[in-house]
């Protein structure tokens, strides 16, 4: 059988006209051909571009089905500019101002989950594989150190100890 049909995938989607204040996004996140895990929906105020509305709804799918421990690796959208910009632009992307939002939200993502790197790469064209792998060895050879915390002095009270 087909990986894809056992695999959990979201797609995602934002809907955006130029005549209305709010814009929609949606997600959902299924297994096989129709066996929904989690769908979500919400209405916002509209966004500049379509393109901006479907990477928010990415952004937000992604932050979701991560908060909530849902082993999804496959996100799927029917913007074609996005996956585009994604697959084949990433450069442009990181230099684009209005785009940069996403990167941010990015490393605030990783200092969430307490990953040690953010860093974006692509298998399609090999671009940050190498930094993935090298990163990844760092993280094995010398994990970071975490910071202990002092031990504060707590005195009895009505004895009991807190």
């Amino acid at each position: 059988m087909d990986q894809l049909t056992h695999s959990i995938r979201c797609r995602v989607d934002g809907s955006w006209k130029s005549s209305d204040l709010t814009m929609g996004l949606g997600w959902w996140c299924f297994q096989g051909i129709d066996q929904t895990v989690l769908l979500c929906a919400k209405c916002l105020w509209r966004s500049p571009s379509p393109l901006h509305s479907e990477l928010e709804a990415l952004i937000w799918g992604m932050k979701n089905i991560l908060s909530r421990r849902i082993d999804c690796h496959t996100f799927e959208s029917d913007c074609t500019e996005l996956v585009s910009m994604v697959e084949l632009h990433w450069n442009q992307m990181v230099a684009h101002p209005s785009i940069t939002k996403a990167i941010q939200q990015g490393e605030e993502l990783r200092k969430h989950i307490g990953a040690t790197y953010y860093i974006e790469c692509s298998s399609k064209t090999q671009q940050n594989v190498k930094a993935i792998f090298d990163a990844a060895i760092k993280v094995v050879i010398k994990p970071a150190v975490k910071q202990k915390e002092k031990k504060k002095k707590h005195k009895p009270r009505n004895g009991c100890l807190s």
